[in-house]
């Protein structure tokens, strides 16, 4: 019985002092002056973005499909210019059913998933740089009742996935077999309205790896709440959690009465962008209502953490923005205009305190 309770009272103590230790916040407070234009590109040439990524000073953008038809870009960011387009519609070579929302970049690959064919492309990034062509192979990845999804994020031995999956907070994939990895149940806090595959659907959520660390961060939309993990092997562990967190408010669906989903009303927007590099997390933060936010689609602040969960510090940028990708030097922020879009780098080194 005492050796019960002193386990209770240690495990006590150590909830208390990870708590505490996420509800630290010292950051310094700057504003980006420093910034220049790459590029500005009319309505509907890039298209509708859903993920982008820097590799060897090219900006790489994944898309809905643009004027040209083709969902991916390779943008010069010396020159701004559009140096390769490709993917198509379709169901032959080089091209895909419906391709997914996230990108990442593993051993100077490109993975990508085509959800309509249930594969995982792979894209050969060096010679696409030398040569312009385009290298690519694919796996199925398995898709079942319990087993649905969406994005995945490489890492070294293994694929980290988000969508509906039974029972997790997120799958893992082997990454040269595309076999289900089984794993500890990591689920958020505060999802109890919402059961089972579902959890995963309605609690929408953004990702990104540290490479060197093999860390990956995963933050929850309409929420300023996130998780960093760290990978041993095959294995994810947990390493922390943000401890003052806003999470998303929850109503029935109108005219259904019997599903959970997320009230935007009365959620904040929270976490509406993500970009990392080995150092520090980024996000683009919005503090309006979700719906609110949800009219224009940007924001001029960014918080900045370190992959041990701490605040470090907080960005304000001259002008609102609709997304963030990390450079060697900075951010890369995109600006959405009624007639074009426009492309530019802020960067660290010219910051004013505030």
């Amino acid at each position: 019985m005492v050796k019960r309770t002193l386990l209770f009272i240690l495990a006590s103590f150590l909830l208390m002092a990870c708590h505490n230790n996420a509800s630290k916040d010292n950051a310094t407070c700057f504003q980006l002056t420093d910034y220049r234009i790459i590029a500005e590109y009319p309505c509907g040439q890039i298209g509708e973005i859903q993920d982008a990524i820097v590799y060897h000073n090219h900006l790489i953008v994944n898309t809905l499909g643009s004027a040209s038809g083709k969902y991916f870009h390779l943008i010069d960011l010396e020159s701004g210019n559009i140096v390769n387009s490709w993917g198509n519609k379709g169901r032959g070579p080089g091209e895909f059913i419906n391709v997914g929302r996230q990108i990442s970049i593993r051993d100077s690959l490109l993975f990508f998933s085509d959800n309509g064919a249930k594969k995982i492309v792979s894209l050969n990034m060096d010679e696409m740089l030398r040569e312009r062509t385009e290298t690519m192979s694919s796996n199925e990845y398995p898709y079942t009742r319990d087993f649905r999804p969406a994005k995945f994020l490489a890492m070294k031995d293994v694929v980290i996935c988000l969508g509906a999956i039974d029972k997790l907070r997120f799958g893992i994939l082997d990454r040269s077999q595309n076999r289900i990895i089984g794993h500890a149940n990591l689920y958020m806090p505060h999802a109890e309205e919402v059961d089972g595959i579902y959890v995963g659907s309605v609690y929408q959520s953004l990702m990104q790896s540290n490479p060197r660390d093999e860390l990956f961060v995963i933050s929850l939309l309409a929420s300023d709440y996130f998780e960093i993990f760290k990978l041993e092997g095959q294995l994810a562990q947990r390493i922390f959690v943000s401890g003052d967190a806003t999470m998303p408010k929850m109503h029935l669906k109108p005219k259904m009465g019997t599903n959970y989903t997320i009230d935007y009303e009365n959620s904040i927007a929270g976490n509406i962008g993500l970009a990392t590099n080995e150092d520090r997390i980024f996000f683009l933060y919005s503090d309006a209502s979700y719906a609110k936010y949800s009219e224009k689609g940007e924001s001029d602040h960014i918080k900045c953490y370190s992959w041990t969960g701490e605040h470090t510090e907080d960005y304000t940028l001259p002008f609102p923005v609709s997304r963030i990708v990390t450079t060697e030097n900075g951010l890369l922020c995109f600006v959405e205009k009624a007639d074009k879009m426009v492309l530019c780098e802020f960067r660290f080194r010219s910051r004013v305190g505030l």
